[in-house]
């Protein structure tokens, strides 16, 4: 999926994800991650430890980070 909104590098975003608490149990959580780079389909970042991956446009949709689709042109 394509956006039109840019994300500049640099920017603090909270995205939620499925981890574990103290118990063991899982949970949903949000965490704060710094965007590196964004490509057309998804944005690369880095949480607190270092740990880098992509996050692709549509789960930055459904967190409501990006409100916006492309429309492609035949």
């Amino acid at each position: 999926m394509l956006c039109n909104e840019r994300i500049r590098p640099g920017t603090y975003l909270r995205i939620v994800i499925k981890g574990e608490d103290d118990d063991g149990k899982r949970r949903v959580k949000k965490e704060k991650f710094r965007v590196v780079s964004q490509h057309p389909h998804q944005v690369v970042v880095e949480n607190a430890f270092g740990h880098r991956w992509g996050v692709s446009n549509a789960e930055l949709l459904q967190n409501g980070i990006v409100s916006q689709r492309m429309v492609e042109t035949p």
